[in-house]
């Protein structure tokens, strides 16, 4: 067995290749449109997407793809063959699609997403597909951009590409996925709430651990995600050096959710209890 492969480190992800000795490339066939039909009812496709991103602007490059499945803003890519990485994929569709040979280098694994979509572009197209997208993103120059020459069979290249920031996807109504990417390559700032609580001396063991039990599920007796609580943690602090006995961690989608979870009736009560029995030190950063 050889396992040199490579090793490939994009955002957390490691992708192995193994290659068994003696494997010899698997000759390609080409399936007619009925065949690949047949195949699709019976095997998931795989297929290596690429967005194009321009992180200072936060935007992220889309056009209107007229092929089925998923017709309307979508990004690049294609299907991944046999003896090909899905890197190799990536940028072989790439280039068939806009004419741009892009470098290993420059691409920047993100996700894998499943896709369960209601047609296809086969006879009969009623028929739905499993798809399996491997999605990189990359980001361009505007010289790039501009050079870029979109394939009319698979996108409505007279177009052409269109930035879009978060604000512009959702007045678009984009497909769910292409939030969900925008979200993790531009994850939204959040405020960042940390307490550290001081019981006084004398606080009786009882006392300290009711508080403990009420924080544990503050969070949700709150209102949680519904009301901007992204996170909510409260444990009891390993290094008491300092006397410091409770670490509260929470995040909140923006200073409003702060304000309306200390005035929430219980967060008062608690509030109330500690106030008698213990000191703490609030922070709070964007990030």
């Amino acid at each position: 067995m050889d396992t040199t492969g490579r090793l490939i480190f994009q955002c957390n992800i490691v992708e192995r290749v193994y290659v068994e000795e003696g494997f010899q490339p698997i000759p390609r066939v080409r399936l007619e449109d009925a065949e690949y039909g047949r195949g699709l009812q019976r095997f998931i496709g795989v297929c290596t997407d690429i967005v194009i991103v321009n992180r200072e602007r936060r935007q992220i490059y889309l056009a209107r793809r007229r092929s089925k499945p998923m017709t309307g803003w979508w990004w690049l890519g294609g299907g991944q063959m046999v003896n090909e990485t899905d890197v190799e994929a990536a940028t072989r569709s790439f280039e068939r699609e806009t004419k741009i040979r892009l470098s290993h280098y420059r691409l920047i694994r993100i996700a894998t997403h499943d896709y369960f979509w209601k047609d296809r572009q086969q006879e009969p197209q009623s028929i739905g597909c499993h798809m399996e997208g491997k999605t990189f993103m990359v980001e361009l120059t505007d010289a790039e951009i501009s050079n870029i020459k979109l394939d009319p069979d698979e996108f409505e290249a007279e177009k052409g590409l269109t930035a879009f920031t978060r604000e512009e996807l959702v007045k678009e109504g984009v497909f769910p996925a292409i939030l969900d990417f925008y979200d993790m390559v531009f994850p939204p700032e959040a405020l960042h709430h940390v307490v550290l609580i001081k019981f006084k001396d004398g606080t009786p063991d009882s006392v300290k651990q009711d508080i403990y039990d009420r924080y544990q599920t503050l969070g949700d007796d709150c209102g949680g995600r519904d009301a901007g609580i992204l996170s909510w943690m409260v444990k009891k602090n390993l290094d008491l050096r300092k006397g410091i006995s409770l670490v509260e961690i929470a995040i909140f989608t923006d200073s409003d959710a702060l304000q309306k979870f200390r005035v929430h009736p219980k967060h008062v009560e608690i509030a109330d209890i500690l106030q008698h029995v213990a000191d703490w030190f609030v922070g709070d950063i964007m990030g």
